[in-house]
């Protein structure tokens, strides 16, 4: 359900979410479904990292990135919320 809406928000596959490519935007939207997953979640970084594909550390340098962010970036924390909110509303 977070990778949809992640995908549905951004306008992007969830097929390109998880994939390997690292433009900016697919990074951004990958960091944001992390950092959601985090967030909303009981999965482990362990677990988040296998459901993406990407190794512990990345997944924590992710979820650290968006976190610090969302802090100083208020449209990217408006962003996170009505994601996360649509993820709950399901």
């Amino acid at each position: 359900d977070i990778l949809n809406a992640v995908a549905d928000f951004y306008k992007l596959s969830v097929k390109d979410i998880k994939g390997k490519a690292r433009s900016q935007k697919l990074a951004n939207a990958r960091q944001v479904a992390i950092y959601i997953c985090r967030e909303i979640t009981d999965f482990s970084l362990s677990e988040i990292g296998d459901f993406f594909d990407r190794k512990h550390p990345t997944i924590i340098y992710s979820y650290e990135q968006v976190q610090e962010d969302i802090k100083v970036n208020s449209v990217l924390n408006n962003c996170v919320k009505e994601i996360i909110d649509k993820v709950k509303n399901n």
